[in-house]
């Protein structure tokens, strides 16, 4: 046979007598893209069987997530400044299970009462050489009939309210529609009317509960009461306050009173920050004269006589002061019982001027 009649491996001749010579660069490009298919469905295989395995540590893992605790820098919601928004809860920190109790992220911590103390924010000094001098009950009834209001309870933010006095969370309600400082307000207006001191309270949602605007419809309703019931001389607004610790508990202090559990009071007195008028003026006079004779009665029941350097809706004729009937972490009942020891001291006060 000669030379040029040899064919290679990679040469066949068909039927038809004709040369096919095979491309051995394309014939490897088939074979690695068959070996590629190849591998990767058996990596997609063992992948499957891997998480069928791993299910059931994955389920486990994120199960056990929890959300992070909030940064140091950052707190909770406040009264002064509420989760604002008002919630559709009617009650606070309340447990729908009574078998299960309730697992707290913060604390309350039971603490002694706080020894009275006096705090001046404003830039005004005051003469507290003269005693204060409380109108006489018959004048007033004389002047305006048995029936005309004395006291004026009225709230710059009635659904202010309560825990527990045993713990709280972030997602804690701090408003309330029944549990709430208006309910304490109640409790004290009944309680000066039973003593015979004419009382009414104004219980109305300023700007739909918002800081913004609340000031302007407060001061009106006061304004149109203050018009329409000449003869009141004393005008409380009632609220609570609220103190959280660096660690986000909080302390809840409460006196004894027979065997009541009473929450401590703060009262606190506007002024124009420089200066005052003669009626804020005489509105510390009275929150200081009738601070002295409460906690004569029943010790630190008033906790802090406070001059703010703001004029907190005071400058309107009558004697004003904002009253702080314990804090959130006093329980509704400890505020109620403050109420009316509150409006039974504060009867006994007038009766004796």
């Amino acid at each position: 046979m000669e030379e040029k009649s040899i064919i290679s491996l990679s040469e066949q001749i068909n039927e038809s007598g004709v040369l096919v010579r095979r491309n051995k660069k394309r014939e490897i490009k088939r074979l690695a893209s068959y070996f590629k298919r190849f591998l990767t469905l058996i990596i997609a295989i063992c992948l499957c069987i891997a998480l069928i395995f791993a299910f059931p540590y994955f389920k486990g893992f994120f199960s056990k997530i929890k959300l992070p605790s909030l940064p140091n820098n950052q707190s909770p919601p406040t009264t002064d400044t509420p989760p604002l928004v008002d919630s559709p809860s009617t009650d606070t920190n309340v447990n729908t299970d009574d078998k299960q109790p309730i697992e707290y992220e913060y604390k309350i911590n039971e603490k002694t009462p706080h020894e009275y103390i006096a705090t001046n924010e404003s830039g005004c000094d005051f003469d507290f050489s003269e005693p204060y001098k409380t109108t006489s009950l018959d004048e007033i009834y004389r002047q305006f009939g048995d029936e005309a209001p004395i006291v004026l309870v009225i709230h710059s933010n009635l659904r202010e309210s309560y825990s527990d006095g045993v713990g709280y969370n972030r997602n804690s309600n701090f408003y309330s529609d029944e549990k709430n400082v208006s309910s304490v307000g109640t409790v004290l207006v009944d309680t000066l009317n039973s003593n015979g001191i004419n009382a009414i309270q104004v219980s109305e949602l300023y700007a739909s509960g918002s800081i913004y605007g609340s000031k302007a419809e407060y001061e009106k309703a006061l304004l149109d009461t203050l018009k329409r019931y000449p003869s009141i001389r004393y005008v409380f607004n009632v609220s609570r306050g609220i103190n959280i610790n660096d660690d986000f508990s909080m302390n809840k202090a409460t006196l004894k009173n027979g065997t009541n559990n009473l929450a401590q009071i703060s009262m606190t007195s506007g002024t124009n920050m420089k200066d005052a008028t003669e009626n804020q003026k005489n509105n510390v006079l009275f929150s200081f004269d009738f601070a002295k004779y409460a906690n004569s009665n029943i010790s630190n029941l008033i906790r802090e006589n406070k001059i703010s350097r703001f004029d907190l809706s005071q400058d309107f004729g009558p004697t004003s002061v904002n009253l702080d009937i314990g804090e959130y972490a006093n329980t509704f009942e400890e505020a109620k019982n403050s109420a009316e020891a509150f409006g039974t001291l504060f009867s006994e006060y007038l009766k004796q001027g």
